[in-house]
């Protein structure tokens, strides 16, 4: 029997620190909206260490309302999916947001502010959890 060689071993198969191009979809349609994201995966060493940095920021004695848990969680959640935007191409021509044409300026701020609204949201959770997007060539 032989062998066959692989040129990636089993458990390297992902590249969670890749970073990959994903195209803004309009929610409705489908259709490419002409913004491109660069990603990396939520595995990623980046990603990680902010997840590392909410945890410490967590007091296990907090006394918090189940409201306010909530609206923690989704902050948290906003904030790791804002971390795994690396990179941001707007045609100059394209209003993405109110009152700026093309590229914003890629600052937390900015990113929390596009990772805010929901269907985007779902759109970028999803390509930086879609670990076929990482795979290693």
């Amino acid at each position: 029997m032989t062998q066959k060689k692989s040129t990636v071993a089993t458990l390297n198969l992902v590249d969670y620190d890749r970073t990959i191009k994903y195209e803004l979809k309009h929610p409705a349609t489908g259709e490419g909206l002409g913004v491109i994201f660069d990603l990396v995966s939520q595995g990623s060493e980046t990603i990680k260490g902010v997840v590392r940095k909410q945890f410490a920021e967590i007091s296990p004695n907090q006394k918090i309302t189940d409201e306010a848990r909530i609206n923690k969680a989704e902050k948290l959640s906003e904030e790791r999916i804002a971390a795994c935007i690396v990179g941001l191409s707007v045609p100059e021509d394209q209003e993405f947001m109110p009152g700026i044409m093309g590229t914003p300026e890629l600052t937390l701020e900015n990113k929390l502010i596009i990772v805010r609204v929901a269907w985007v949201f779902e759109q970028l959770n999803e390509q930086a959890n879609k670990i076929q997007n990482f795979m290693k060539p």
